[in-house]
């Protein structure tokens, strides 16, 4: 089965902020059941990508602006086997 996935994270600051470090964790892994078809995560800043401890994709950025609020969305598709 083809799944069509949409994630979105967003931040609204009263005040605004000057310096944050976002550390992601959004993006499937492929495994004997599942297959990552396509993926992209949008954010406000260039995205560093590295793996866990656990084989995990993640991404990190850094922010050094000012900003009230932040938008985070990752999407793409996934096939699953069936079983």
């Amino acid at each position: 089965m083809r799944y069509s996935i949409t994630h979105r994270t967003e931040y609204l600051y009263e005040r605004s902020v000057h310096h944050s470090i976002q550390e992601l964790r959004l993006t499937p892994q492929d495994s004997t059941n599942q297959l990552l078809e396509r993926w992209k995560i949008s954010a406000l800043s260039k995205l560093s990508e590295f793996f866990d401890a656990f084989g995990n994709v993640c991404h990190v950025f850094v922010l050094d602006t000012n900003y009230s609020g932040m938008l985070i969305e990752s999407r793409g598709e996934v096939i699953t086997k069936n079983q």
